[in-house]
């Protein structure tokens, strides 16, 4: 079962049931396990599960009155392996009962949108949730210095513009904090089939990005509709009565990569459409086109190459350059 559709259980079911959500917050050991997993659980059991299941009955034993706490597990290599792990470690596990905020994480979730929040890892309190290009909610009453909450919130931000989903634990102002930002994977449409379509559906693969090849109006809008925040709009057709009406969704989605194949010409006849439909300046702007890295590509291969790279760089909000010349993090 995919996390969007164990945090659209969670939900469900904490809508006529005080539910518990719990996430491992961070992972030593366990065989390069990664973090992201999602348990709900109440009196009638549970949904989805941490480490397979493995740590499940030590987090629910702990559920307390107060509707938040933390706890570390740990797990023998012998006992780890009988569960199916490949061997023991220690999980950090923050769990909260499923309040309005929590709700609004779980919501986010199942809609594959991006959305980061910011706990206390002593009392498991949940403090802020915000979602990628929206304002930050806070989460019941803050006891913290008002200093403390904007470094916090510096922070988080920081966190969620690199849209990938990512958990840590790390001290502000004496405050052991809990960032989180869950992420999509990405996918993708590709509007035009030809042999530069199957290229880049190749090229996709090789970043774990599932693409669909479209040609009809009623499946391009059909699928655009779909797309969200981490995502790719690619299109190569030439027919404006069919790349425009699909940019013209796109467009309204914040974060989304939009694409497009074409000569100035038919960037600029594109541009005026979606002009006279009303999208400013700035919101045509974004559209990528002519589409691609210049990278010098000459055949589909290679232009396949330029847009993946592309894609890339807007997803994680990177200037596209060498990195014998940058300065800072090398990777994400």
């Amino acid at each position: 079962m995919s996390t969007e559709s164990i945090a659209a259980e969670i939900l469900e079911e904490s809508q006529h049931h005080n539910t518990f959500l719990s996430r491992i917050v961070k992972l030593d050991g366990f065989g390069g396990r990664t973090t992201g997993d999602l348990l709900g659980f109440n009196e009638r059991g549970s949904i989805g599960g941490l480490l397979f299941g493995s740590i499940d009955e030590e987090v629910r034993t702990v559920a307390g009155n107060d509707g938040h706490y933390s706890l570390k597990v740990d797990l023998g290599d012998r006992d780890a392996v009988a569960k199916g792990l490949a061997c023991g470690g220690s999980a950090k596990v923050i769990s909260q009962l499923v309040s309005d905020e929590v709700a609004a994480v779980l919501k986010a979730i199942s809609s594959r949108k991006i959305v980061a929040c910011a706990s206390l890892w002593e009392s498991g309190k949940l403090l802020f949730v915000k979602e990628f290009g929206e304002e930050f909610r806070v989460a019941g009453i803050v006891n913290l210095p008002q200093t403390t909450q904007s470094r916090i919130i510096d922070r988080l931000s920081q966190l969620l513009e690199k849209r990938a989903t990512t958990t840590a634990i790390e001290t502000v102002d004496d405050h052991d904090v809990v960032f989180e930002v869950y992420a999509p994977k990405s996918k993708g449409v590709v509007v035009g089939s030809s042999k530069l379509a199957d290229a880049i559906v190749s090229q996709f693969q090789l970043i774990a990005v599932e693409l669909k090849v479209v040609d009809a109006l009623e499946e391009t809008l059909e699928s655009t509709r779909l797309l969200s925040t981490n995502d790719a709009l690619i299109i190569l057709s030439h027919d404006h009565s069919i790349g425009v009406p699909a940019c013209e969704i796109a467009l309204k989605v914040k974060g989304l990569y939009i694409g497009a194949l074409g000569s100035r010409h038919t960037q600029q006849a594109r541009r005026e459409q979606l002009l006279a439909s009303g999208f400013g300046s700035d919101d045509v702007d974004s559209i990528y086109g002519p589409i691609g890295l210049n990278l010098g590509s000459k055949t589909p291969a290679e232009t396949a190459v330029a847009i993946a790279a592309e894609f890339l760089a807007h997803r994680s909000g990177r200037n596209p350059s060498s990195l014998r010349t940058s300065e800072g993090p090398i990777n994400g």
